[in-house]
């Protein structure tokens, strides 16, 4: 399952428009009796629109992202080996291509992201979340303040009910890639201009935890976003 936001407007002498947020939680199941069951779902959230030229300071707001996964097969019936990951994608802050107000960077901010899966089976499991941000959007002109980048947070969580060699194997992994800070573009002339400071970079959580089987692979990687200097 996968469900993709659309972008926002970028426009003259008024606001960008706002990115569309996407949110799934549970949109997928299956069954497979003792067999291999892989299931995957997708949020991407839409990009703000910035602005051209015109009066209006400001860029739309970045669209946001979650995808949470909660899914139980240890009953009878359920399958041998069972694989899930969520991923989600934010939205990135709007471009704008027209001098801005110091302060109106904040709101071309980047969306924010999250991904969190649990997931428990009776022998082979694989739970795994991939979570990834858009940039903050672009600043331009004098003093301005580009768009930061989203915070950005991957959980992930495996269990096996089986005992002993029959619990097999349990892989948890949780990815957490960052979301980079704006840069700021030209407004002026000259170059002693002060084109202002760009975005910070975003901050990333990511946690996994595994439980249950004879052996076990538990992964989480965090990496923050870079900031524009």
């Amino acid at each position: 399952l996968s469900l993709t936001g659309g972008n926002g407007g970028s426009v003259n002498a008024a606001s960008g428009g706002d990115g569309a947020s996407e949110s799934i939680t549970n949109g997928v199941s299956g069954s497979d009796p003792g067999g291999n069951l892989t299931l995957n779902q997708t949020a991407d959230a839409g990009t703000a629109g910035g602005i051209g030229a015109g009066t209006s300071p400001f860029g739309g707001t970045a669209g946001n992202a979650s995808s949470i996964l909660n899914l139980d097969f240890s009953g009878a019936g359920g399958p041998g080996s069972v694989t899930g990951t969520v991923i989600a994608a934010s939205g990135g802050g709007g471009q704008n291509s027209d001098p801005i107000a110091p302060g109106a960077g904040q709101d071309n901010v980047a969306g924010q992201a999250h991904g969190q899966i649990t997931l428990t089976g009776t022998a082979q499991v694989s739970a795994n979340a991939v979570l990834s941000g858009g940039t903050g959007g672009q600043g331009f002109g004098n003093g301005v303040q580009a768009g930061d980048g989203g915070v950005i947070t991957a959980i992930a969580t495996g269990t096996s009910v089986g005992t002993g060699t029959s619990g097999g194997t349990v892989a948890a992994s949780a990815n957490a890639g960052g979301s980079r800070g704006g840069q700021v573009a030209g407004g002026g002339s000259g170059p002693s201009e002060n084109r202002g400071d760009g975005g910070a970079g975003g901050n990333t959580f990511a946690t996994s935890d595994a439980s249950g089987a004879s052996n076990f692979n538990v992964t989480a990687s965090s990496n923050a976003g870079a900031g524009w200097g």
